[in-house]
């Protein structure tokens, strides 16, 4: 009788449930180490462990929220800033929409 492992069978087919240890023989060949954190390898088998549910220990990287793009994260100085800009000396709201969100904290920070 011969044994095929876990990586051979899913490779065959990701939606094979296979007994014992599945989740940690499908995380083991899901994920791979960087700079000491586990992060999702770009392969079949994260595919099939994300579907699964399963978060093999993958930390959730989270991209730190910037000004330029979330008022929430600005400083009243910041707002303005980007909300208006100067044309021949005079300060004007900005007419750029990627800053629309930037207004409207502007004209109502109590929102």
């Amino acid at each position: 009788m011969q044994f095929w492992s876990a990586k051979i069978i899913l490779k065959q087919n990701v939606h094979i449930l296979l007994p014992r240890h599945i989740a940690a023989q499908l995380c083991s060949n899901a994920t791979q180490s960087v700079n000491g954190q586990l992060q999702w390898d770009t392969n079949s088998f994260a595919d099939a462990a994300k579907k699964k549910g399963y978060s093999c220990n993958v930390a959730e990287i989270k991209e730190p929220v910037s000004c330029s793009s979330n008022p929430t994260a600005c400083r009243d100085d910041e707002i303005c800033a980007l909300a208006t800009k100067a044309d021949s000396g005079v300060v004007q709201w900005q007419n750029n929409p990627k800053f629309r969100a930037h207004i409207g904290a502007a004209k109502n920070p109590w929102a």
